[in-house]
């Protein structure tokens, strides 16, 4: 009797931590096992990155290195600080050399989301994160 309650259990528990998750850190709905998929545009397609170096007070949009793009999707998926922190952290060790005078980078992720009571779409900030040159 009490196997027959352990899937209904494990099912009920994995929906339940993907709803705290998609709520509290940012998951994507389309991800964890949930099924928010059926109710929003959040996939990690539709997430982006932006990359913005600074140096001498200017900021400058960079390109995400190919070989950080496995790392960019997981960050994308999951944002969390010590996943964003790494990624900044990979991205400066790249481009450090590249960018003259490098202060510090900057990686701040959004989200395409529907404007409420219109057919707009807008950006919506969601965390970013900072690493400074050493």
């Amino acid at each position: 009797m009490k196997t027959r309650r352990i899937a209904p259990g494990l099912l009920v528990a994995v929906a339940c931590t993907q709803i705290v998750l998609a709520k509290t850190a940012d998951l994507s709905p389309w991800l964890g096992g949930g099924f928010g998929m059926f109710a929003t545009l959040d996939s990690r397609g539709e997430r982006h990155l932006t990359i913005l170096a600074e140096s001498s007070g200017l900021l400058r949009e960079l390109a995400m290195p190919p070989e950080l793009e496995d790392q960019a999707e997981r960050v994308r998926a999951l944002p969390s600080p010590p996943r964003l922190q790494a990624l900044a952290r990979a991205i400066l060790e790249r481009e450090g050399d590249r960018v003259p005078g490098l202060r510090s980078v900057r990686l701040q992720l959004w989200k395409t989301q529907r404007t409420p009571g219109s057919l707009a779409y807008d950006e919506v900030f969601l965390r970013e994160a900072r690493v400074d040159v050493p």
